[in-house]
Parts: structure tokens; sequence; C-alpha cells
């Protein structure tokens, strides 16, 4: 076999974001240091930071999402997250070479304010 690479080895994690499980033993696969996709069938979106902790690990990782797959009939691919940390996230956040939308704010308010429902108004008849 020459010049052939060899696949990288699959690792499980857990997912959390603000404590709350997104996936558990999700599969991750690490296409360089501080660079890997997970899969996920419900992926967070670009911008979030999540946790990950590896099966047996005790220690999360921050881990920010650069791009998403999401679940498509006939997709060639599974559905998950693309994330980076630790120096590669602070080397893309210097070059801004994700492409990504800008961050999530993190804030449970939503922008326009109020409660995030509409609300309809009620026109009592006169007589």
């Amino acid at each position: 076999m020459t010049g052939s690479p060899v696949p990288p080895e699959p690792r499980f994690v857990d997912v959390t974001y603000r404590g709350l499980k997104v996936a558990t033993k999700a599969k991750l696969i690490e296409s360089s240091p501080g660079d890997a996709f997970v899969e996920v069938d419900a992926p967070m979106p670009v911008g979030t930071v999540v946790s990950i902790i590896t099966i047996g690990g005790d220690v999360p990782i921050d881990a920010r999402v650069i791009d998403v797959v999401e679940q498509e009939a006939g997709a060639k691919s599974p559905p998950g997250m693309h994330i980076l940390w630790g120096t590669a996230a602070e080397a893309d956040a210097v070059t801004g070479d994700s492409g990504s939308s800008p961050p999530v704010d993190g804030s449970s308010e939503p922008a326009s304010g109020g409660d995030g429902r509409r609300r309809r108004r009620r026109h009592r008849g006169r007589s």
C-alpha cells in the first residue's frame, strides 16, 4: 500500500450544550488536531460553543461549530457538525477561514424582544 492515507480512527464522545446532552456516544472523526466532524442527528447552529467529553475522559473540551450537515433523504454523508477547538479554533477566529455566520450570542431573549410569540389583536364588535 503505497501512498494511500490511513483513515482516521473514530472516537466516541458525549456532546453537551450548556449542560444539556446533545448526543451520547456520538462518532467523532478528527481530520487534524483540533478539527473534527461529529455525527449527530440534530446539529447545533453554526457559531454555537458545545462541550465535548471523550468516553472515559473527565475534562470537557469547548468546541465551536463552524459548519453543519443537515439530515436529508439520500444524502451521501451522515448529519453532524464540523467543530474546531484549541489552537485550531483560535487560528480560525483570527483568520476567519470558516466562512461561517456570526457566532450565536447565547442570549435567551429573542432579538425582537418580548416572549417570541406573535400576538393577534382582538377586534370586538361595536354596537
